[in-house]
Parts: structure tokens; sequence; C-alpha cells
């Protein structure tokens, strides 16, 4: 049986796309490899967070599942070291994009609207840091 501790350092927003709310994420581990996930941006900024967090365990179990002929060889375990400090202020990161997202959509003049469009392309928004 294999236990692995992950310590998230930081959840960035490295690409944006307004028109489906679909963002990828980057997500940085202080003693991992990152991995990368694209979400649909919803309402229930929480719902997503709990969601990420299995997916990250989901994706490090899976690397981790080596077949080896102990009987106990392909079951593994992954904590996450931070992860309350992740469910209370990743929400807040997402309802900041959000938050961004709605703005640029109530633009109503075209030259703001390519000005915030294109900072909006080039942003990465931090949703979480250590």
């Amino acid at each position: 049986m294999k236990v692995k501790n992950l310590e998230i350092t930081e959840i960035r927003a490295v690409k944006v796309d307004s028109k489906n709310r679909k963002v990828t994420l980057k997500i940085l581990f202080s003693n991992d490899t990152p991995l990368s996930k694209e979400i649909v941006l919803e309402e229930d900024f929480q719902g997503m967070t709990d969601k990420l967090l299995k997916w990250i365990k989901q994706i490090k179990r899976e690397q981790d599942n080596d077949m080896d002929d102990n009987i106990l060889g392909g079951i593994s375990i992954v904590n996450i070291k931070n992860d309350e400090d992740v469910i209370d202020r990743a929400p807040k990161g997402f309802y900041r994009l959000d938050q961004r997202l709605d703005g640029v959509k109530g633009i109503r003049s075209a030259s703001e609207y390519i000005k915030a469009y294109g900072q909006l392309l080039t942003m990465e928004e931090i949703i979480f840091k250590k």
C-alpha cells in the first residue's frame, strides 16, 4: 500500500474562453509534477473546488498505481495536506474570475471591450496560492 502526501502550492487559470466559460487550470505542487485541467465555470464555486480536489486525488492515485506482486501493491492513498485551505480560499478565486468574465460581458463600448478582451486572453488569474 502506497501513501502519497501532496501539498498544493498554487492553482492558476492560464487560459480563459469567455464565450464557453471554459478555464484551463494549472495546479502546482510543492513536491510533485504539475497538472492541467480544463473546467467549465459554474455558479457553484464550492462544488467546483470539491470536484477539482477529487480529480487531483484520482489522477495522482492512477499515476502511482503500480502493479507489483504484493497483495496491497495496487492500493494507494493520496492525502492533500492543505486541502482545507484550498476548500476555504479557492471558491473566492473562482468568484473573482467569474466577476471578471461578467465584467467583460457588460462592456458596451467597442474599444473598451477589445481592450478588456485582450487583457482576458493574456491574464493568468491566481485561484489559490499557499
